[in-house]
């Protein structure tokens, strides 16, 4: 009951397993779930509707014969399909993809029951076997000229006699397109079911080959994806292959581990493999040894001081004929020797790549409520894993540093073992053991923290770690009060990034309170003191900008101050004082801009005219939104002309020589004798032969390219002699690498400059040294093939402190022109230009990542020439902060080519960092990126996952500049740094990067031990060019999850109906193989004109594979795709706060 004009509770609709909510009737109609009433004032009845789910039953059908039972059905519901043979065909099987299951797949009159959620769809394949056509092959029999369209699937049947032969192989070879084969013994295989397949890449042939291959039929498919033309197929099988090594043994001793086996009768040779996993999926070949005919062989490896554990595999090899492995067995030179540590102290530990090192704490009793491991600190990385008492290991931390905190509640009583595995040689790292009993609840979280306005899409919530606690509750309140609090999520780390529809989709700067409570064994504590946050606000209005009135000959000069929040600033131009006749000019994160004279801004802006006023305005924007405009100011260009003009007076014989101050900003320069035009030049001193020697008055106009012109100079007279001198350009030839003599000149003055270039140089660097910014200025300018003024250039200077750098990214082969001009008098400049084939950027100082937020991140680096070893000083870089957006222009490097950068990172995720020397994607080589990964938990509601960790993958090499600059330029789209639209290539080009390596990523690899992974690949951890080395790669950190144990099984059955994983994929990984599941972020639904972004928090990285783990409503298949030998799903998946991302996902066992 409720008072009369009072709001009703809201009331929800759920509905029963099997069904869905289809809206309310009665006294409201609506569709709204839950359902608000407003404002009551009679009874009412309100039904809400319910209707049982639907799915979609497709049948199809492989070769001769027919199929029934399709339709429209309820879900959870047994539906007959028939299969019928067609008189010249005989039914063998029926596959299944989707989201069903068919009761008895091997009989043509069976059940099939939708398994899915409202319009969920299940397709069954009902598989003939042709008896007319020449479709079961003779041994080592060709059967020629085979075609396929995109699509189509062709079925062989061949016969293996008996079970002596040692190999069956299957052979696809010389002809063009993509197909594959699969393999299945006694039925029909599909792309989805099959005992084996072929992976190669297109066009290079396919081949599949079994060891001791069961007597009976199998079946092959050919299945085309992209069409394929005159193909062969032949198989062949024999019972004379190499028998498998027998009496394998290991022997464990302090620094090596001795291998021994039988010979095997014909072999010639023995591989020897290792892995530090049970999978020989992992392993790499590590040796190969002669035969010893009649002998036992021996194979010994040694290790290098410290502790070792892998496990090893031998096969027998003659010529390209091999037997099948031997093994695993295990073998190490740890004994039993452990580190004991003493309960609540921590000890420093170290090792190196591959070893490891073991320490134990020994718990008393089981009375013990908690155990906390914690490793943490020091440089390097290792990865850990906790051993119970019962030998289970139960806890594996990963990353790419050696962070860690592993937590047990009631932990059983006896020795615990951790062991650290050296990824790479690790120094100074803290491991900590404590075991207690918690007998309360824990205490109140201090330091909460939510950030105000520091992001336009988040707010980011810290506090500090309570002792004992295993995890925390953020709950969120539009009232700074604890009653009321709606909880947002549980996480086990110290930081909750609220990305919420609930707060972005509200006014932006409006303030939400953020309460924070711990848990601990005992029970959940208690609410703290709140802290309120908000999303950035729409910036205020910028104040009046300041523009230069009359000051430059060939631009105007504005200037602004920084408004609060605002990452973009909007420049705007009217011929008016109404900002809304105003047209844009630019958008820019600096505090100035130059509107050049003949800036058009592709024809919207007409360009500068001399004698016009022109208004500008400011505009202040975020990612919530632009401010209005600023109050204008006005300005004009200077049409003063030089100030002063000479003219030589019987100095040259036959011709007089007149020269000018500079106007800064001009192009070119008119020249009047006795009031008419005489000629044109670029430079300032202008050799005229008069046809007598009498006097001539003379008179120089400025000009600004062909748009306009100053006044006149003041006038100069001249006077040529009978005989004399002649006039000559002054301009000093430079070496390259070479500085100048040291230079000196006055305000106004110019002095010229030339170095040749050769072919072939990616970089020309040039750098004045001793010309302080406030005084004793100087600027430079550079030109090719022509002298440049400041008007007219194609580079100008970059100043940083008494040193000024011009750096042109491949530059034309020929003579370049350098100007310095006297800003004030200076004295004591040198300049010096240097030529390189190569300049590269390299980081020699990254931060470590699985570092918990907020912490700051520092880098160092070095510039490298050619030689790849010797720095270049004086070079000036920017570097692109990935959190805020903003461009740094760096401190020069120093005398031996060294940078610094650092900043704050204070949001959870991947942040990759870009450094560079112009822009970014980069004309030149030399471009670094990196990217930092913080710690992130794997905790949300369904609790599918154990562990997580960004985990950086093998760089991918991009040996072509052209693919180093098409990449980047894919990245700052999806990143949403600039607008540019998508090019396909190199969209591809990135799901093969990534997606398609994944499956033989050993950098990943060696992090896996066992069961079910997913990797995410998101735009936001990808960067291309250098980073540690100089040689260029896409390098990309993807987000990986180890799913629980006792979740594998319904999380692999989720994904098989997405077909993320096959029916084979998820048999194997059931059985013990280890599986990995990659996604990659590709586009948007919401794609349009400008390319949406697809970057991702650290939250709704996890939010995605959950819901894919889960096979979410929010999930929805598009389609089939292969990229290289890949086939993979290309997937739609919403997120809690709206945001639609397209990805591409394929499974793989290992």
């Amino acid at each position: 009951m409720i008072k009369p004009g009072e709001d009703c509770t809201p009331v929800t609709a759920v509905p029963d397993t099997y069904y869905h909510f289809t809206g309310w009737t009665g006294d409201v109609t609506s569709n709204e779930n839950p359902l608000t009433v407003s404002k009551v004032t009679h009874d009412m009845t309100i039904t809400a509707n319910f209707t049982h789910n639907q799915g979609t039953i497709i049948l199809n059908q492989v070769g001769n014969g027919s199929v029934d039972g399709g339709g429209i059905f309820d879900t959870n519901t047994l539906q007959n399909i028939t299969a019928t043979d067609s008189g010249n065909s005989h039914f063998v099987n029926w596959t299944l993809s989707g989201q069903g299951i068919i009761a008895e797949p091997n009989s043509p009159n069976t059940t099939l029951i939708l398994t899915g959620l409202n319009d969920c769809s299940a397709t069954a394949t009902a598989n003939f076997f042709d008896l007319t056509t020449n479709n079961t092959l003779a041994k080592a029999v060709p059967l020629a000229n085979l075609n396929g369209l995109a699509g189509e699937s062709h079925v062989y049947r061949i016969n293996v006699p008996d079970s002596l032969q040692k190999y069956l192989m299957v052979t696809l070879k010389g002809f063009t397109g993509d197909c594959d084969l699969y393999a299945r013994y006694d039925k029909i295989p599909s792309t989805f079911t099959y005992d084996y397949k072929s992976t190669n890449p297109a066009g290079q042939g396919e081949s599949i080959t079994i060891l001791n291959p069961l007597a009976g039929d199998w079946y092959i498919m050919i299945h085309a994806y992209a069409g394929y033309t005159g193909a062969t197929l032949e198989f062949n099988f024999g019972a004379d292959g190499l028998a498998t090594p027998t009496g394998f043994a290991v022997s464990n001793q302090i620094d090596r581990v001795r291998l021994r086996w039988n010979d095997v009768p014909d072999a010639t040779a023995y591989e020897i493999w290792r892995s530090k996993t049970d999978s020989i999926l992992l392993a790499e070949k590590k040796s190969e040894v002669a035969d010893m005919p009649g002998s036992r062989i021996t194979y010994e490896d040694v290790f290098e001081p410290g502790n070792y554990h892998y496990y090893y595999w031998v096969k027998a090899k003659n010529g390209s004929m091999e037997s099948d492995f031997a093994g695993p067995l295990p073998g190490n030179n740890l004994g039993t020797t452990s580190i004991a540590l003493n309960n609540g102290t921590a000890v420093l530990a170290s090792g190196d790549e591959d070893s490891i090192v073991t320490y134990s704490i020994y718990i008393p009793d089981a009375l013990q409520s908690l155990l906390d491991i914690k490793v943490s600190g020091g440089t390097g990385d290792c990865d850990i894993d906790v051993v119970d008492p019962a030998g289970k290991t139960v806890k594996r931390i990963l990353g790419g540093g050696s962070d860690g905190l592993a937590q047990f509640a009631n932990p059983e009583r006896g020795t615990w073992l951790i062991h650290l595995y050296g990824s790479s040689n690790y120094t100074g790292v803290s491991v900590l053991a404590k075991y207690s009993k918690q007998t309360a609840m824990p205490a109140v979280p201090a330091g909460v923290n939510a950030s105000d306005g520091l992001f336009a899409d988040r707010i980011v919530v810290r506090w500090t770690a309570v002792a004992g606690a295993t995890s925390y509750v953020v709950a969120r309140n539009a009232l700074n009060s604890k009653t009321g609090v709606t909880e947002l999520g549980e996480v086990t780390d110290i930081v909750f990034e609220d990305k919420s529809a609930a707060v972005t989709g509200d006014t932006p700067g409006k303030l939400f309170y953020y309460f924070v409570k711990a848990k601990n064994t005992f029970d959940y504590g208690n609410y703290g003191t709140g802290n309120s946050g908000y999303i950035s606000k729409k910036p205020v209005i910028p104040a009046v900008p300041v523009v230069s009135n009359g000051t430059y000959f060939d631009h105007i000069n504005i200037k602004w101050t920084k408004v609060k929040g605002a990452t973009m600033y909007e420049v705007w131009r009217s011929n008016t004082t109404n900002s809304a006749d105003a047209k844009l000019l630019v958008k820019t994160s600096q505090l100035f801009y130059d509107n050049m004279s003949d800036y058009t801004n592709g024809g919207t802006v007409a360009t500068l005219n001399r004698g016009n006023t022109y208004y500008y305005f400011i505009k202040a924007g975020n990612g919530n939104g632009w401010s209005d405009f600023s109050r204008s100011d006005y300005g004009k260009v200077s049409v003063k002309g030089p100030a002063t003009v000479t003219a030589t007076k019987g100095v040259y014989w036959d011709n007089i020589a007149i020269s000018w101050s500079a106007v800064p900003g001009a192009t070119s320069y008119d020249i009047y004798c006795d009031d008419s035009f005489t000629g044109n030049t670029e430079g300032r001193i202008f050799p005229y032969a008069p046809i007598d020697n009498f006097h001539h008055k003379y008179q120089v106009k400025a000009k600004y390219l062909n748009l306009y012109e100053s006044d006149f100079s003041p006038s100069a007279t001249g006077q040529a002699l009978a005989t004399g001198k002649t006039c000559f350009f002054p301009s000093i030839s430079l070496n390259s690498g070479k500085a100048s003599d040291l230079q000196d000149d006055g305000a106004g003055n110019s002095k010229y400059f030339s170095v040749d270039v050769p072919v072939g140089m990616t970089r020309l660097v040039a750098t004045i040294d001793g010309s302080p910014i406030l005084k004793n200025d100087c600027d430079l300018f550079a030109k090719f093939a022509t002298c440049p003024t400041k008007a007219s250039y194609g580079v100008k200077g970059v100043e940083s402190g008494i040193v000024e750098t011009i750096t042109v990214s491949n530059p034309a082969a020929g003579t370049w022109y350098f100007l310095l001009y006297g800003t004030t008098a200076y004295s004591g400049v040198t300049l010096k230009v240097t030529c390189y084939s190569v300049a590269d950027i390299v980081l020699t100082q990254v931060p470590a990542n699985d570092l918990a937020v907020p912490f700051t991140a520092k880098f160092a680096g070095k510039v490298l020439d050619e030689s790849g070893i010797n720095g270049i000083p004086n070079i000036v870089l920017k570097a692109r902060n990935p959190i805020t957006g903003a461009v740094s222009v760096l401190t020069k490097t120093d005398a031996k080519g060294v940078f610094k950068y650092s900043t704050a990172v204070n949001s959870e995720g991947e942040h990759t960092f870009d450094f560079f020397f112009n822009d970014m994607p980069d004309t030149a080589k030399g471009t670094a990126s990196h990217t930092v990964a913080t710690r992130k938990g794997c905790l949300e509601a369904n609790g599918f996952f154990d562990m997580s960790a960004y985990i950086p993958a093998e760089p991918v090499v991009v040996p072509l500049h052209a693919d180093v600059m098409g990449l980047q330029d894919f990245l700052d789209t999806r990143n949403a740094w600039d607008e540019d639209p998508i090019n396909g290539t190199y969209e591809t080009i990135w799901v093969e990067s990534t997606l398609v390596k994944a499956k033989d990523d050993t950098q990943l690899a060696d992090k896996l031990d066992e069961g079910l992974y997913m990797f995410f690949y998101g735009v936001e951890g990808a960067g291309v060019g250098n980073d540690t080395t100089t040689t260029s790669a896409l390098s990309a950190v993807p987000f990986v999850l180890h799913v629980e144990e006792t979740r594998k099984g319904g999380v692999l059955a989720k994904l098989k109906l997405l077909e993320l994983v096959d029916e084979s994929q998820e048999t194997d990984i059931m059985a013990g193989r280890i599986g990995i599941v990659a996604v990659v972020s590709l586009s948007s639904p919401n794609d349009a004109a400008v390319p949406a972004n697809i970057s991702l928090t650290a939250g709704e990285q996890l939010e995605l594979l959950s819901k894919l783990a889960g096979n979410s409503d929010d999930v929805s298949p598009l389609g089939n795709m292969k990229y290289s030998d890949v086939p993979s799903k290309l997937l739609t998946v919403i997120l809690s706060n709206g945001r639609k991302l397209n990805v591409v996902g394929a499974g793989f066992v290992k």
